[in-house]
C-alpha cells in the first residue's frame, strides 16, 4: 500500500467516486457541503493520507484530521476504507501515520470518534492503543444523531 497527499481532485475521486464514505449509513443533507468544507480546511491544512491498493491503481481509502492546540492532541476525523478492503489490518498503517505526524509535532495524544455499533472499528483501534473515554450523542439535523465513542491513545 503507498500513501500520498491529496489533491482537491483525489478527495472528489476519493469522496465521490470510489464511494469510500461508510456505506452503511445514509449520507444525511449536507453531507456533500461538509466534504467540500473539509477539502478547503482541516484536510488541506494538517493531515492528509490516501490508501492505494498495490496491485491496482485505484484509491481504497482516504484519512484527514487536525491538531488541537488547546488540548496539544490530534483529532482524526476521518477514517474510511471501502467494504471490501476492511478487517485486512490496514488501520496499522494509519495508525502509524498519525503516530509518526503527532511525535512530530510533539502532541500528547490522538483520538478519534466512531459509532458504537461499529464493532470492527472498535475492535481495531482497542488493537492498536485506543481507549473508550467517553460516549456522545451529536445530532447532526434531519433526524440523523450519531451515537459514537470517543477512543483515545496517548503518546507520551
Amino acid at each position: 500500500m503507498d500513501r500520498e497527499n491529496a489533491t482537491p481532485r483525489e478527495l472528489d475521486q476519493a469522496v465521490h467516486g470510489a464511494d469510500i464514505h461508510d456505506e452503511g449509513r445514509p449520507a444525511p443533507a449536507g453531507a456533500d457541503d461538509a466534504v467540500e468544507s473539509d477539502r478547503d480546511g482541516e484536510l488541506a491544512h494538517d493531515a492528509e493520507d490516501f490508501a492505494h491498493e498495490a496491485a491496482k491503481p485505484r484509491i481504497i481509502g482516504y484519512t484527514g484530521g487536525r491538531v488541537e492546540a488547546d488540548t496539544n492532541r490530534f483529532f482524526v476525523s476521518k477514517v474510511y476504507l471501502l467494504k471490501e478492503h476492511r478487517g485486512r489490518g490496514l488501520i496499522a498503517s494509519v495508525v502509524r501515520f498519525y503516530e509518526r505526524l503527532c511525535r512530530e509535532r510533539g502532541l500528547d495524544a490522538m483520538y478519534l470518534t466512531v459509532n458504537k455499533g461499529n464493532e470492527m472499528a472498535i475492535r481495531a483501534y482497542k488493537k492498536h492503543g485506543f481507549e473508550i473515554i467517553d460516549a456522545v450523542e451529536t445530532d447532526i439535523g434531519e433526524g440523523f444523531v450519531m451515537n459514537d465513542y470517543i477512543m483515545e491513545k496517548k503518546l507520551k
